[in-house]
């Protein structure tokens, strides 16, 4: 059997070209001027620097600075590093918080 392509003889009789034809041509979503500028917070940026220092193992080592924080009394320092560390492997932030609940206050 013999197939034989017939193209349309104009664009007004061509549903597929009046389609394409009449699509509105706007402004892609992505490419507004506000969007191009992420909003990053502080914490965000400190992970991503973090990570591309420690790579995979990135969430291990901000759990050694936060036990190291702890050892040295420094609570606060020592969240810093379990919040990082939650961006990054959320069960081993939870894991860390429960073997130290005892010296949460």
């Amino acid at each position: 059997m013999t197939v034989h392509f017939a193209a349309a003889r104009s664009r007004a009789s061509s549903p597929l070209a009046r389609i394409m034809g009449n699509a509105r041509r706007g402004i892609p979503a992505n490419d507004e001027p506000a969007a191009q500028t992420a909003i990053i917070d502080g914490l965000t940026e400190a992970t991503l620097r973090h990570f591309a220092e420690h790579g995979l193992g990135a969430a291990r080592a901000a759990l050694d600075f936060a036990e190291q924080a702890r050892e040295a009394g420094d609570i606060a320092e020592s969240e810093y590093w379990v919040d990082m560390c939650r961006r990054l492997d959320t069960q081993a932030a939870v894991r860390f918080e429960r073997s130290h609940e005892d010296l949460i206050g």
